[in-house]
């Protein structure tokens, strides 16, 4: 028999004699087709396969979801770059978490809780300090400098469109990681205008018009391209090649250089997840668990639909051969068969010979439960997540339990906060400080501050959500004693509940202005003595 097969070092594909004797048994097979058809092995491979059966003799054709490793089968000989992997399965990878998440309530639950806790409520804290030129801190012109910033996160001036505050693109950036494995910024630098006071803002772009497919070289001036991100000699990427959104169509799958805008590196924040060295783009991290979570959510509709057949009065009736089903039944359905209606407390007369049997569909409940336990765990793990905070699932967690788990979360937790301060936050707070500056939106003491190096050297520091202590008196005593060993300090103490010690020395000053020092310092060392007799009691004169 001839069929169409390839190789995997031939350009086209040639008619040949299946050879029972191969070796391996195995060759590529697709439909017949004509000499001069060409197209990608990629594209090949996926198709099908022939094994020879040495038992049988014959030949059974396997699907590429059997052969495909990635899906569940023989695990993959070729050794292929990480470039490689990410540039035929991106698209793919991410459609498939896009419509999980918008379609799975678990892996939408666990975006949400990231939102919660990594970017929290008020989003990421900005602390700033700056010296004058006598080497002192001048806390004014920080706060001058913080409270510009917050005016500027606001969605009017931080956002091209004016619909999402710094705090809304923080979490889509957060999502974009999650769900795409990779984000996309466009940062837009302009003279000051009414739509753009402070002459800097962002743009929070679709990561599917960084075009996967778009690879080759640079002819001006030799750069490689790959998959729409040109890179130097050196391996830095020095431009991004982004789609046009005017000129997309709803599918993205489509190339015409013409519909792209080729924007300077300076000008883009692009940042994944690296897994694997020398990485160009990334992936969804949770595309292992996107089967499960697939799965998980079927068998529950399956499940379901059996419990609304074990729950409805459903019953079989059995007719002699020469009986027609029409002489006993009432009707039809929807798929044309026949069906018998019955009214709740009436009987029925069947024709001579007809039985009735019961028809009692069961869920296997004995291995159910421990597969929905089992499969909860792994995609909670993945996720980073555990099944007491993802699936609400308090059975057999005792405190203990729940305070490692907890431990463990928050780890993960500030370990994505620490990402995005570094690779955005940092980034952002960087370029709007200097166009701020270079417009003339920072003032201090009626002065417009045109270069900040006539100054003393400065810091910042932004600082994400903190939780509250899980056990709060131990934890507090626990810090106490190690602040009395000199172990630790203040700012590191407040540093873990998000705050900074110049924030509380504000805080407290404003508390002092307002109550007054002695129903100040009343109250604090009422709150003091309750640690005991080796508490601290605080004067004014102490001060």
């Amino acid at each position: 028999m001839n069929f169409f097969g390839f190789n995997k070092n031939e350009k086209k594909g040639t008619g040949f004699e299946l050879d029972k004797s191969s070796s391996n048994g195995k060759v590529s097979v697709m439909a017949e087709r004509s000499d001069d058809y060409k197209e990608s092995w990629s594209s090949r491979r996926n198709r099908a396969v022939m094994i020879h059966n040495n038992k049988t003799d014959g030949f059974e054709v396997k699907s590429f979801y059997d052969e495909n490793p990635r899906f569940g089968g023989v695990w993959k000989s070729d050794l292929t770059t990480a470039d490689s992997d990410i540039a035929d399965n991106l698209n793919k990878y991410k459609q498939q978490s896009r419509t999980e998440y918008q379609q799975n309530s678990i892996l939408f639950t666990a975006i949400e809780i990231f939102d919660n806790n990594i970017i929290g409520p008020d989003g990421f804290n900005l602390k700033f300090t700056i010296k004058n030129r006598k080497g002192e801190f001048d806390h004014e012109l920080s706060k001058v400098i913080i409270k510009e910033f917050k005016e500027w996160s606001k969605a009017k001036n931080c956002d091209v469109k004016g619909q999402s505050s710094l705090r809304d693109i923080t979490f889509e950036c957060l999502k974009n990681l999650e769900i795409d494995g990779e984000m996309l910024v466009k940062q837009v630098t302009e003279k000051s205008n009414k739509y753009n006071a402070y002459g800097y803002q962002l743009q929070s772009l679709d990561t599917a018009r960084l075009d996967v497919q778009q690879s080759g070289r640079n002819t001006e001036n030799n750069n490689t391209i790959r998959m729409g991100i040109e890179f130097n000699e050196r391996g830095r990427p020095v431009a991004y090649h982004v789609k046009k959104k005017a000129n997309i169509p709803y599918n993205y799958d489509y190339y015409n250089a013409n519909d792209f805008e080729i924007i300077d590196a300076e000008d883009i924040i692009f940042k994944f997840y690296p897994k694997f060295s020398e990485q160009t783009r990334g992936f969804p991290t949770n595309h292992s668990i996107l089967g499960k979570l697939k799965n998980l959510k079927e068998l529950e509709r399956t499940v379901t639909q059996t419990f609304k057949l074990a729950a409805s009065a459903t019953m079989v009736i059995k007719l002699p051969e020469d009986q027609e089903a029409d002489s006993v039944a009432t009707g039809k359905d929807e798929q044309d068969n026949f069906v018998y209606d019955l009214t709740p407390g009436t009987g029925m007369v069947l024709p001579p010979g007809a039985e009735i049997d019961s028809f009692e569909p069961k869920c296997p409940d004995a291995i159910y439960a421990p597969f929905i336990k089992k499969t909860e765990q792994e995609i909670s793990g993945v996720l980073g997540l555990s099944p007491v905070t993802l699936m609400k699932n308090l059975e057999d967690v005792n405190y203990s339990t729940a305070r490692v788990l907890l431990l463990e979360e928050r780890t993960m937790y500030r370990k994505k906060q620490n990402f995005l301060i570094e690779n955005f936050l940092n980034v952002v707070f960087e370029r709007w400080l200097e166009v701020a500056i270079l417009n003339g939106k920072i003032s201090y003491n009626g002065q417009v501050i045109n270069d900040l190096s006539t100054f003393g050297e400065h810091e910042y520091e932004f600082t994400g959500r903190r939780w509250e202590w899980i056990d709060p008196k131990k934890e507090i005593e626990a810090k106490r004693i190690a602040f009395g060993l000199g172990v630790t300090t203040l700012s590191d103490i407040l540093a873990e509940q998000g705050d900074n010690i110049h924030d509380l020395k504000s805080k407290n000053d404003l508390d002092r202005e307002v109550l007054g020092d002695d129903y100040f310092f009343k109250i604090f060392n009422s709150a003091n003595n309750i640690q005991g007799d080796s508490a601290t009691t605080l004067t004014e004169d102490d001060e």
